[in-house]
């Protein structure tokens, strides 16, 4: 621990600088989400029922070609604007541009979430979406592979806003296909989703300890690549699934594990439920 906290420099960057430590690594959105969520609270609560009609209103505004071109021009314009500024940092603050981003779609889905017309919406344009995420992409791989030195710098420059629109089209384009096929084919409900509900959280919490400890137990083993990365995998899942067993079994963890005791409970009946059926 010392070793992480003290004296460990890798990560090295070409300007010298080094990884701070300690660092929350993949959890590094928590803390985000914690501040929005408190940030949306205290709109919710100042705003009262205008919440819910500014909500209905901005349901209104994504229609047709709007559903995908206005929040894809709100994502283009922060990273035009802001992000050659406030370079990302994932470290809440200062990070101005991922603010930016990441603020607008958490609110945007909170506004969205109880607008059922809405999501009917992003089923009907997910094969657009789909058609041009994948557009965007290619172009971006394209634009990535071009050997260096091949396009002169300043055309680069005048191209620079260009690519990121097309960066940010990209983004919202697979948000809006993403939703409207789940949509189309998951939106439903059963006992096997909302278990699965509870468990996300604590899988992703878990899950990169998990790899990182058992790829270093493993070395010795020296497995091929492929069968090393099929018995992480399955260890991994074994071994998350296994832990958030026994979290949703013990109230003082479930807190700490982002897990709610309504849920948790309601999980737990119907497995109960299921077994004195069997």
């Amino acid at each position: 621990m010392q070793l992480y906290l003290h004296n460990y420099r890798g990560f090295v960057s070409a300007a010298g600088a080094h990884l701070i430590l300690p660092t929350w690594n993949h959890l590094w959105f928590v803390a985000y989400l914690w501040v929005y969520t408190l940030v949306l609270g205290a709109l919710a609560l100042a705003l009262g029922g205008r919440f819910d009609a500014w909500s209905a209103r901005v349901a209104d505004l994504l229609i047709g070609w709007k559903l995908i071109v206005l929040p894809a021009a709100l994502l283009a314009l922060a990273r035009v604007l802001l992000q050659p500024h406030f370079p990302q940092t994932n470290a809440l603050f200062g990070d101005w541009y991922n603010h930016a981003l990441y603020f607008s779609l958490f609110l945007l889905g909170a506004m969205l979430a109880c607008q059922r017309p809405a999501w009917a919406r992003f089923d009907a344009g997910r094969w657009y979406g789909l058609g041009l995420a994948l557009a965007c992409w290619a172009l971006l791989k394209i634009c990535y592979s071009l050997p260096d030195g091949l396009v002169p710098e300043q055309v680069w420059t005048w191209l620079n806003p260009l690519h990121r629109t097309v960066y940010g089209l990209c983004q919202w384009s697979a948000i809006v296909a993403a939703i409207g096929f789940a949509h189309r084919h998951l939106d439903v409900d059963n006992a096997r989703r909302r278990y699965l509900a509870q468990a996300v959280f604590p899988v992703y919490i878990v899950h990169q300890t998990l790899i990182v400890s058992m790829a270093h137990a493993l070395k010795p083993v020296r497995f091929a690549p492929g069968i090393e990365a099929i018995v992480l995998v399955v260890l991994t899942l074994t071994a998350s699934f296994a832990i958030f067993e026994v979290v949703r079994r013990c109230p003082p963890l479930q807190p700490l594990f982002g897990l709610g005791k309504a849920g948790v409970d309601a999980v737990n009946h119907e497995q109960r439920a299921r077994a004195r059926a069997a």
